[in-house]
């Protein structure tokens, strides 16, 4: 209930003075009540929106199995290829070290593998020039024995610590001696020799070549030893390795100008 003192609305029973007449609806657009459509519209699910349907669809799925049967079968053939080289490969990891040289020519172990070689080969161990490095040595030996007077006719002969090849024919220029007379001497001693003449020798080498018969030298071996800028030293020895001479060469400065 309303309080006393408010007063019941009326509406004025007279028209506006504007003209307006609420009831009066002529010349107003019909207004239709909203009603829900017949049908609505179909609308997709996620899955629907995600996933293509029909053909395309199971061509994608053909297309994925491919990729996945590719992926397979490479690990497959990668897998074989690790551990089963093919034929004349060599697997880096397995690979065989190169051969190492064998022992000094100038040592008696080395000196004596040299002279069995080459009896072996040449039938004797006669030889014009022997040159002995630390890892290898350069014959050269006459072409047949026994050697006829004046037969100069000579091979040259390659030693690398195991095995001796032919470098071609050459002639000799001294007279043929046997090498196998130095199997008692210390080769690597005489090159200790001259080495000790030089400050900071690096390297050396022994000449073994005997002298013109007519010759007055007593020498037969000639140890040459080098060292930075250009010094070298030659000592020579006697068949028995005693010493015979020794010539240094040092170099020396510019003078003054």
């Amino acid at each position: 209930m309303a309080p006393p003192e408010w007063k019941q609305y009326s509406p004025d029973p007279q028209r506006r003075s504007d003209g307006f007449d609420p009831a009066d609806t002529a010349g107003r657009p019909e207004i239709t009540p909203y009603a829900a459509p017949a049908e609505l519209p179909y609308v997709r699910t996620v899955e629907e929106r995600t996933v293509r349907r029909g053909p395309q669809g199971a061509g994608s799925k053909l297309l994925v199995l491919f990729l996945l049967a590719v992926v397979v079968v490479g690990g497959i053939v990668i897998g074989r290829a690790d551990r089963d080289p093919g034929p004349g490969e060599v697997v880096p990891r397995l690979a065989a070290e190169p051969e190492r040289p064998g022992p000094s020519p100038m040592g008696a172990q080395g000196f004596g593998r040299l002279l069995a070689a080459l009896q072996e080969r040449q039938g004797s161990t006669l030889v014009f020039q022997a040159v002995l490095h630390d890892s290898y040595a350069e014959l050269t030996v006459p072409f047949a024995t026994p050697v006829a007077r004046g037969d100069q006719r000579a091979i040259e002969l390659f030693w690398d610590g195991t095995r001796l090849s032919d470098r071609g024919d050459t002639s000799g220029r001294m007279a043929p001696h046997d090498l196998a007379d130095l199997a008692g001497t210390d080769l690597a001693g005489l090159c200790a020799t001259a080495r000790a003449l030089l400050t900071a020798a690096d390297s050396c080498y022994l000449i073994i070549a005997r002298p013109d018969p007519a010759s007055t030298q007593r020498t037969l071996i000639s140890a040459w030893a080098g060292a930075p800028f250009d010094a070298s030293a030659m000592v020579r020895f006697d068949r028995h390795g005693r010493k015979v001479d020794q010539t240094v060469s040092r170099p020396q400065p510019d003078g003054p100008e």
